[in-house]
């Protein structure tokens, strides 16, 4: 009786460990997703690394395009960038141009690559980083 006891209670203590290091790899995780983020982001928040993404977003179709997009669907923006856009129609570069000489509306498009983890990824990997 008290070795089936011994061997149940084995058993309970054995399970609890498993499930208690299953946890603790997934918390790893989360905390080094987290850690990945929160690096991502400070880099992404230096003045000097914005510049640099500035000058290269042209050389990105996919994030021109997202810039544009968020700008002409922001309401605080979307005046302003469809005249842009109507004064350039065929031309994204002229239109990017205004937007990265334009602190407001590059204010604007840096928070939302900021916002979008898989955009500030793309970005900084536009520079080199």
């Amino acid at each position: 009786m008290k070795k089936s006891i011994l061997f149940t209670f084995a058993c309970l203590l054995l399970g609890f460990a498993n499930l208690s290091a299953q946890n603790l790899s997934g918390l790893s995780k989360n905390l080094s997703s987290s850690s990945s983020q929160a690096q991502m982001e400070a880099l992404f928040n230096q003045p000097e690394t914005q510049k640099q993404i500035a000058t290269k977003l042209n050389e990105s179709t996919e994030l021109t395009n997202e810039a544009i997009n968020h700008l002409k669907n922001n309401e605080e923006t979307k005046k302003e960038i469809s005249q842009v856009i109507a004064k350039n129609p065929t031309s994204k570069k002229k239109v990017m141009d205004y937007i990265t000489s334009n602190p407001k509306l590059l204010s604007t498009v840096m928070g939302y690559f900021k916002s979008k983890p898989e955009l500030m990824e793309k970005a900084l990997k536009l520079v080199g980083m």
